[in-house]
C-alpha cells in the first residue's frame, strides 16, 4: 500500500541521478572504475536514508556542530574511502 508510483518514480530519479554522478566521477578517474554504478547508487542512497533514520530515532548523535561534523567527517570518509584500513592502520603504525 506504501507503493506509489509517484514514489517509486522519485526513487528511480534519484537513482538515475547518483548514478549518473558515480558514471562522471569514474570517467574522470576521480571514482574506482570498476564498480558497478548502479550498486553504488543504492548504496549511498540507502547509507544516506539510514543515517538519517539514525537521527530520527536518535540513535546517532548529532546536537552539536561538533557532532555534525564527526558525522560528515565518517560519511566522506567511508563513502570515498571504504571502510578497510590501509596498511598503516592495520600494522598500528602512522602515516
Amino acid at each position: 500500500r506504501f507503493v506509489r508510483a509517484e514514489k517509486v518514480s522519485a526513487f528511480g530519479d534519484a537513482f538515475a541521478a547518483i548514478r549518473a554522478i558515480i558514471e562522471r566521477g569514474q570517467a574522470r578517474g576521480e571514482l574506482r572504475p570498476g564498480l558497478d554504478p548502479q550498486v553504488a547508487a543504492h548504496l549511498f542512497l540507502g547509507g544516506i536514508e539510514t543515517v538519517c533514520t539514525g537521527f530520527m530515532i536518535k540513535a546517532i548523535r548529532c546536537a552539536s556542530p561538533e557532532d555534525a561534523a564527526r558525522v560528515k567527517a565518517t560519511i566522506d570518509e567511508v563513502l570515498l574511502s571504504g571502510l578497510r584500513s590501509g596498511p598503516a592502520e592495520r600494522t598500528g603504525e602512522t602515516a
